[in-house]
């Protein structure tokens, strides 16, 4: 078309193209990061890098080794024993994790283990001793490249190996599987056979320019040679050769398809891939390199080059997938207007002349194109907006004149651009600037004109615009800086000065409601409004931060929050990767299932974001003051790595303790401090930790720094401490660092202790429990044999007793005689001593003893034991009595608790005052009956026993024992005694005694 130049440019976007673009159009790779003295280095000058496999990076120095985690540097010097203070090469022990060997420039060999540096040899030279190259086998044979020729070292002695090839010195060592080494000596490249002992020498020239200054194996085992003249032989499954300025002093494959050389005009980088070696990149100062004095270089676990210098320290390139492209003449970026893209995934940058067109290619390959306006294209050629609208791209003078080119995408080419519409609004004159433009989802568009307001205009109909609005319509002033039409068909209006206000239409009408930092807003200098998927509007503020409306709740986002900065730029939101906020700091954002959450992602910093978005091809843009940052967000999700962690300290009681897999305390040791640190040399100091405890915790708790977690007073048991690293991707380490403590409980409450007494407690009942049932048996034993002793011996005696008396009267006396003499005795108390009365007292006493005995017999014999034998024994006694006296006699007996068994001692109480009250009945009442009543109520033995009898008066009665006896008695066992009398109305007694088994 006659209205553009063409002006294509080779750009590229992974690694290698992207890098090609650099040179090309002047992008810049944006993410070297620089470590010096005064970082905390040891030393700017570096001969050597190492990452072992804990992942700190090793730093070999003229002043001794530096060890970096990420976030310090540990420095170690001849004062802590290294032998010489110049460092040429480092190497980690194959066999052994951590244990790191230290090739020195005269001071030999060095092993570092757990801080400790023991020293070696290497020959008995001066120059065997200065060590320019460090390989091990796989059987753990150490190979030291010297100045001196190649040594061998095992079991802490170094055998020299003859060269057989030159006299020169030995530079370079690799080992290669697990037989060949690969030594360079002068021109030559030597293989050495570790098993046969063989060599075979490849020479690249006999040309002594031509002599080996490094070598190396890519990913695909091709060997790369470089010479000190600049030639670069590649050997693979086609020889080739190229020629760069100056030889590389190290090369090492990057594991992603690219060789890097490091050379004395900087890094070199060439296609592992290409057939050809044409073609190359070169970084150097223009780029960021610090300088160009290399020395040294590694790729990290994580893909980050390293870099180190002769007097420059280290260098970090983190990203190879971000360019930065410098341009002096971009326009300035009002207001998210500087870079757009398509639905293609081609970007327009906004430049003062014209766009700039970025896309990739299926292969990877970005390109760019110039697209130049012409002065007949616009009458003011000076375009100050432009605004993406599907396949439209719309452009804007300072002076009001509208252009809207159609994009006719080629895919991997360069886009046509088709004008589609141009004109001029009217209302717009010189001194007042267009600030913004936004066409909503209706095909209207807003534009907004610095003091004037926001015209409303129907860009698919006749072009005049048919509104305009000012601040008598609600707009929060008339320089309006940013418009937004959210999911619901609302516009909202972003001021300069006076906060925010929202349209809400129904047809041609509106309604309008204001906000500002009286309604909640931070600031009332809008810049930039967006919407995310949960319908939350998002406002970026010139002072304030972020203000999220959602409803009628505002809620504010800070560097308090995690901003970057208070003074925001842009706002953006994308489906896939979620918010985006560019402020004057940087670019950071959040992922779309963290929108509401903390955690922010950092993609550039320490220069001002104007603008910012996402193409369909995942390519994140941001827009600056003078320079376009393009990321590759696929490539930085894909090629994560996630970080390792560890616990690096472990205090038990204040006391440190050496962190093992697995440790045993006891139950005193119960307080426990964990410290543990995440290693990421890309993510410095940005890590955040998860840890548990099992066994206390329920669930992982997260904390956003490195800090030591203390437990105590923890109880015995057993407990697994894990803790994980998350980086700024959210990848959580793989491997989590693990300790299993198990705490033991004291003697007395283990598990063989508490069984041991429980036993013991067992053991002292059963035997209390045998002694009982052995005492009880005994006392029965003693019973029954006092029961049948009385029985056969003294009753038996007693009965002979009361016999003979009765034979002494019947022989001496007359029948007359006999019973005069028994009423005599009868009535006597004290004073008849005629002999015949007193025989016949000792008959009757011992009758009474007899009875009695019987009492005592019958209560103590283990037979009776139960309520039956009481009623029987009761009942027998009781008739008896009766029957002599002619008294009529009433029994009411429970029967339903004849079986039940009663304390020998109650059986007698019960007994003896049944027997005392029925014969005081019988024997002083004069009574015609008597009335026996015996039951159980509620665990308690009640006997009653009435008569019908004269009575008495209790007061006035002293005679006699029987009523003190009785309740005595009664109280004896812990029952009760009631007696109720009265003269002419006969006599009870009631006894109550608790029921025991």
């Amino acid at each position: 078309m006659f209205w553009r130049i063409r002006l294509t440019a080779r750009i590229v976007v992974l690694q290698i193209l992207l890098i090609a673009l650099c040179r090309q159009c002047g992008a810049q790779i944006a993410d070297f990061k620089n470590y010096s003295v005064r970082e905390g280095l040891l030393s700017n000058a570096v001969g050597a890098l190492c990452q072992n496999s804990i992942g700190y990076l090793w730093i070999g120095t003229s002043d001794g080794v530096s060890v970096y985690d990420g976030l310090t540097f540990q420095n170690y010097t001849f004062a802590n024993g290294l032998p010489s203070s110049q460092v040429n090469c480092i190497m980690e022990d194959k066999q052994q994790r951590g244990v790191m060997w230290i090739g020195t420039n005269g001071g030999g060999i060095s092993r570092f283990e757990q801080g400790t540096f023991t020293n070696y040899r290497v020959g008995t030279t001066a120059w065997s001793d200065r060590i320019n190259g460090i390989a091990e086998d796989d059987f753990g044979t150490l190979y030291c490249a010297t100045d001196d020729g190649l040594y061998k070292m095992k079991d802490d002695s170094s055998t020299f190996l003859s060269r057989e090839f030159s006299k020169g010195v030995y530079e370079k060592i690799v080992c290669k599987g697990d037989t060949l080494l690969f030594v360079s000596e002068g021109v030559f490249l030597v293989a050495y056979n570790v098993r046969s002992g063989d060599y075979h020498a490849l020479s690249i020239s006999k040309r002594a320019t031509e002599e080996i200054s490094s070598f190396a194996f890519d990913s695909r085992n091709q060997l790369w040679i470089s010479c000190a003249d600049g030639t670069i032989v590649r050997y693979g499954n086609n020889l080739s050769r190229h020629f760069i300025e100056h030889g590389a002093v190290f090369m090492i494959d990057d594991g992603e398809g690219g060789m890097w050389l490091g050379t004395v005009d900087g890094l070199c980088k060439f296609d592992e891939d290409g057939s050809e070696m044409s073609d190359h990149i070169l970084l150097t100062t223009s780029n960021g390199l610090k300088g160009t004095d290399l020395t040294s270089g590694i790729v990290d676990r994580e893909g980050d080059l390293w870099v180190g210098f002769a007097g420059n320290g280290i260098s970090k390139l983190s990203s190879r997938n971000n360019l930065l492209f410098p341009a002096d003449d971009f326009a300035f970026p009002i207001n998210n207007s500087q870079v757009s893209s398509d639905n293609y995934g081609h970007m327009w940058v906004l430049v003062k002349n014209g766009v700039l067109e970025i896309w990739r290619e299926q292969s990877g390959l970005a390109k760019s194109a110039f697209h130049f306006l012409k002065n007949d294209s616009l009458t003011d050629p000076y375009v100050s907006v432009q605004l993406m609208n599907g396949t439209k791209l719309w452009l804007v003078s300072t002076l009001g004149r509208i252009i809207c080119l159609r994009i006719i995408s080629k895919g991997d080419s360069e886009s046509d651009l088709e004008l589609t519409k141009s004109f001029k609004v009217e209302l717009i004159h010189a001194g007042l600037g267009t600030i913004f433009l936004y066409i909503d989802q209706f095909g209207r568009g807003w534009m907004s004109v610095d003091r004037m307001g926001v015209l409303e205009i129907e860009l698919d109909g006749d072009n005049r615009h048919t509104r305009l609005l000012g601040t008598s319509d609600g707009l929060p002033d008339n320089s309006i800086r940013s418009i937004f039409v959210d999911s619901r068909g609302n516009v909202w209006f972003g001021g300069y000065i006076a906060g925010l206000s929202e349209f809400t239409y129904s047809g041609d009408k509106f309604t309008v409601r204001k906000y500002s930092t009286k309604d909640g807003l931070p600031d009332n200098s809008i810049r930039a409004i967006c919407e995310d998927d949960n319908g939350t509007i998002w406002v970026g503020t010139r002072y304030g931060g972020v203000a999220l409306m959602h409803g009628d709740s505002i809620s504010t986002l800070t560097v308090k929050d995690g901003l970057m900065s208070d003074d925001v730029w842009a706002v953006t939101f994308d489906q896939r990767i979620g918010i985006l906020v560019g402020t004057q700091l940087g670019l950071q954002g959040r992922t779309r299932n963290d929108t509401r959450g903390n955690t922010w992602k950092e993609f550039t910093r320490n220069f001002p974001i104007h603008s910012c978005g996402v193409s369909v091809s995942r390519l994140i843009w941001a827009g600056g003051p003078a320079d376009v940052l393009i990321m590759d967000e696929n490539a930085e999700v894909e090629n994560g790595v996630p970080p390792l962690v560890y616990i690096t300290d472990l205090r038990v009681n204040g006391n440190r303790t050496p962190v093992n897999s697995s440790i045993r305390l006891p139950y005193y040791s119960n307080t426990l401090t964990f410290d543990f640190a995440g290693v990421s040399l890309r993510d410095e100091g940005k890590l955040r930790y998860k840890y548990i405890l099992r066994g206390a915790d329920d669930e992982w708790r997260e904390v956003a720094t490195k800090a030591p977690v203390t437990y105590v007073s923890m109880k015995p048991g057993n407990y697994i401490f894990e803790v994980k690293a998350v980086n700024t991707a959210g990848l959580e380490s793989t491997g989590k660092a693990v300790i299993s403590i198990l705490i033991t409980p004291p003697f007395w409450s283990t598990w063989w202790f508490v069984a041991g007494v429980a036993l013991l407690i067992v053991s002292i009942i059963y035997i209390l429990f045998r002694l009982r049932i052995n005492r009880l048996l005994a006392i029965e034993r003693v019973r029954s044999r006092i029961a049948t002793d009385l029985h056969d011996d003294i009753g038996s005696g007693l009965t002979r007793i009361a016999i003979l008396a009765d034979v002494a009267l019947k022989q001496g006396k007359t029948p007359d005689a006999l019973q005069d003499a028994q009423t005599r005795s009868e009535t006597s108390e004290s004073g008849d001593f005629a002999p015949n009365s007193i025989v016949l007292r000792i008959g009757a006493n011992a009758r009474e003893l007899v009875d009695a005995m019987s009492d005592v017999v019958w209560s103590i014999d283990p037979k009776n034991m139960t309520m039956g034998d009481l009623v029987n024994r009761l009942r027998s006694y009781s008739y008896e009595m009766c029957e002599g006296k002619g008294v009529a006699l009433a029994l009411q007996i429970d029967e339903s608790f004849s079986s039940t068994k009663i304390d020998p001692e109650i059986l007698r109480t019960l007994l003896l005052v049944a027997k005392e009250a029925l014969n005081n009945s019988i024997k002083y009442s004069g009574c015609r009956s008597v009335s026996i009543g015996l039951k159980v109520v509620d665990r308690n033995i009640e006997l009653g026993v009435s008569d019908d009898g004269s009575g008495f008066v209790p007061q006035e009665h002293s005679g006699g024992h029987g009523l003190v006896n009785m309740r005595r008695r009664a109280e004896k066992l812990g029952g009760t005694y009631r007696l109720k009398s009265s003269r002419g109305e006969g006599t009870s007694i009631m006894l109550t005694i608790p029921l025991r088994p």
